[in-house]
């Protein structure tokens, strides 16, 4: 699972060559994910698959998570 987390009203990015935050292109773009976990477990979440979930955190401490798509785009309300 990769989750990028919200505050409030916050939103997902997009870059200025159009690529969506939480897209594979972006978590795989950049050398992001292995910057973050390493080349091994980085091939190991590629080979594997990873559910994309961004968790929004709004004032009163409640969490809410939403399921996106390869594309970065909001599919539904994901349920820990």
């Amino acid at each position: 699972m990769i989750v990028e987390s919200k505050y409030n009203t916050s939103q997902l990015s997009t870059l200025s060559d159009g690529t969506k935050q939480m897209s594979d292109a972006w978590i795989q773009g950049n050398n992001r994910l292995v910057n973050e976990v390493g080349q091994d477990l980085a091939n190991d979440i590629l080979d594997d698959g990873y559910t994309r979930v961004v968790a929004r955190i709004l004032p009163d401490g409640s969490v809410t998570y939403k399921q996106l798509d390869s594309s970065g785009n909001i599919i539904g309300v994901w349920t820990p």
